[in-house]
């Protein structure tokens, strides 16, 4: 497992897409704000209101004090982002003495703030709810951030939730978040599906399930073992049934039998001209879905770069399959970010969004969704990316060379 106290960039940032993409209405942790205002008796941190009456206050003044009291936290993870952009390919989050103890101060206000919140009697279970949610992201975050000390918070809070709060939203999110740090934070493993069969049983109405077989699938997807990914998907359409959750599944399942099998990609380009996959036989070829309107897309851009700089010169290319995005829109971000791959774009006269047909001919609904084609025109890997995808880059580059 991922030890928590060397999270890197890529693992924190999971932990606010997460959130989004479950259907949460939470504000991201990784986005900075203005600093919170003092309050009005003059005190500068959220953590002051741990003196005051919760029944002295009104639950508005006691929901900005809890917002304020987020942005401390935001704050403290904006500086330890920018750091660890600073520190290298690794981007590791170490946080320093200070950091630390800005972290503490933050937590400490929120828990505050929520816990007057909590026991204000004139309080809504929505307002409840949300004071609860807020103290769940911040406990994870913390336990990300700085280890042991927050993650035994975190989970006695977990507990408390569970005992007190089975059907809250915020103890959905919390009971997820647990399982996602214990079994999904490092390498996958097969124990990881047993128990995420476990825990699909255990929380039959948590909405996140189909989401962590998402997940595990895409890891063992990445780690080049397909039969494992295959398992797990179809582990997770055995139990989900007929639900939204279960379609999300079929998807990469369906990715996953391309292994093996040719793919047709061809069409125009935003600059007038044609790719065509057939071209670039011989060649390893990275074949990318996305946009730029997709935060995982535009994070990987970096990655993708680095790994077609170093190995374009010995038979690596990529080509991008762009979805929803305008002609100019696309034009104007592979100029500011110096992409210099092809990219297949569908547009109208007025290089207005068309459907991409290449996207539609493979039923890619999923974003970055990635093939990787070897050198004799097969699929050789699905959903590689991060440190995955220059491994199998790699892998098939030295196979050709020495003749496999």
């Amino acid at each position: 497992m991922l030890p928590l106290k060397k999270l890197s960039l890529s693992h924190l940032l999971f932990l606010a897409l997460f959130v989004c993409a479950c259907g949460f209405a939470a504000v991201s942790l990784c986005v900075a704000t203005e600093p919170a205002d003092a309050d009005p008796k003059g005190k500068d941190s959220a953590a002051s209101v741990a003196n005051e009456d919760a029944g002295a206050e009104s639950v508005d003044d006691l929901l900005k004090k809890l917002a304020d009291a987020e942005r401390d936290l935001k704050v403290v993870i904006r500086d330890a982002q920018r750091a660890a952009q600073g520190e290298g390919e690794q981007k590791e989050i170490k946080l320093n003495d200070d950091q630390r103890k800005e972290l503490a101060e933050a937590v400490a206000g929120i828990q505050s703030v929520a816990g007057s919140l909590v026991s204000n009697k004139t309080a809504t279970e929505t307002q409840i709810e949300r004071a609860q949610l807020i103290v769940a992201r911040t406990l994870n975050t913390a336990a990300a951030l700085a280890g042991e000390e927050y993650v035994k918070q975190f989970d006695a809070f977990v507990d408390q939730l569970e005992k007190e709060f089975p059907k809250s939203g915020a103890t959905e999110f919390a009971v997820t978040q647990r399982f996602y740090r214990k079994h999904l934070s490092g390498d996958p493993t097969p124990e990881a599906l047993e128990a995420l069969v476990k825990f699909a049983e255990d929380y039959p109405d948590n909405i996140n399930r189909g989401m962590l077989f998402r997940l595990l699938g895409s890891q063992w997807s990445r780690a080049g073992n397909t039969e494992q990914a295959i398992a797990t998907y179809e582990k997770g359409i055995e139990l989900l049934g007929e639900t939204r959750a279960a379609e999300m599944l079929k998807g990469p399942l369906r990715d996953l039998a391309m292994i093996g099998k040719p793919m047709e990609v061809k069409g125009p380009t935003p600059d007038d001209h044609h790719v065509d996959l057939a071209e670039l036989k011989g060649k390893v070829v990275l074949i990318d879905f996305w946009g730029t309107w997709c935060g995982p897309c535009v994070g990987e851009i970096p990655n993708i770069k680095q790994v077609y700089d170093k190995y374009h010169d010995a038979g690596f290319e990529v080509i991008g399959v762009n979805v929803g995005d305008d002609k100019d829109t696309l034009t104007k971000f592979l100029e500011e970010n110096d992409v210099r791959w092809k990219q297949i774009q569908y547009v109208d006269e007025k290089g207005k969004a068309q459907e991409n047909k290449v996207a539609q001919q493979y039923e890619i609904h999923s974003f970055p969704s990635t093939f990787l084609i070897g050198r004799d025109g097969n699929v050789v890997a699905v959903d590689v990316r991060g440190e995955a995808l220059e491994k199998q880059v790699e892998k098939h580059i030295k196979e050709a060379a020495s003749g496999s």
